[in-house]
């Protein structure tokens, strides 16, 4: 009888730690809620809500351009071109240095295809081992990336990252349109809050549910 008593008082006793542990989670939701303006975040850009306005984030990724191996000349001109190409933009462009995992999606892909049509059994196990090397090395090893984005409408934003695509094109950087990895690198390197790493990952990119059912819930508290 006394283990039966026990046993219950523990069990309540768990039941209340599990209780004021979702209090926390939820408190610190909605403190996350409050004051974070980002709604979601897709392969497309990154989506606000400031007040009542909604606003996209898009952006490019610039590839490196080390000035200091070039000549005079050159150094002038780079500068002369980046500054040419950021008086002919319209709005406040942001530039962004984040350090991002080591890009190899694309080497694993056509490794990935590789593997599926070899039919060597030595080959096939080279290419698994390279496969591996470069998951590694994406887990491992951080590179640091070079953002440059513009803010707006949804209706306006496509037609501001084209012309911001050809004033970098037209500078020299060579830019690439930013993917859903670059967006979420920006997003966590801004904030660096593991909560808020936490119900990005788990609400913003995996699961708009969760998100939405988090509202619901602070909305009834």
């Amino acid at each position: 009888m006394n283990k039966e008593k026990r046993l219950l008082k523990e069990q309540k006793k768990k039941g209340k730690k599990l209780k004021k542990k979702k209090q926390k989670r939820v408190k610190e939701l909605k403190n996350i809620l409050d004051w974070m303006h980002v709604q979601a975040i897709d392969e497309y850009g990154i989506y606000l809500l400031k007040g009542n306005k909604d606003m996209v984030t898009r952006g490019l990724v610039l590839s490196s351009n080390n000035i200091f191996l070039k000549e005079s000349y050159s150094k002038a001109r780079d500068v002369f071109a980046l500054s040419s190409a950021f008086d002919r933009l319209k709005g406040v462009t942001y530039f962004k240095f984040v350090k991002t995992p080591i890009r190899l999606s694309s080497n694993i892909n056509r490794l990935s295809e590789e593997l599926e049509i070899e039919k060597s059994p030595g080959r096939r196990k080279l290419i698994k081992q390279q496969i591996d090397k470069m998951e590694w090395a994406m887990e491992t090893f951080k590179e640091l990336a070079f953002y440059v984005l513009v803010q707006d409408k949804p209706e306006v934003i496509d037609k501001r990252l084209h012309a911001l695509k050809q004033e970098m094109n037209l500078a020299g950087l060579h830019p690439q349109v930013m993917g859903i990895t670059d967006y979420e690198a920006v997003v966590s390197q801004q904030f660096e809050n593991e909560t808020v790493n936490e119900y990005m990952y788990s609400s913003l990119i995996v699961d708009q549910e969760v998100y939405q059912n988090a509202i619901d819930q602070i909305k009834a508290s």
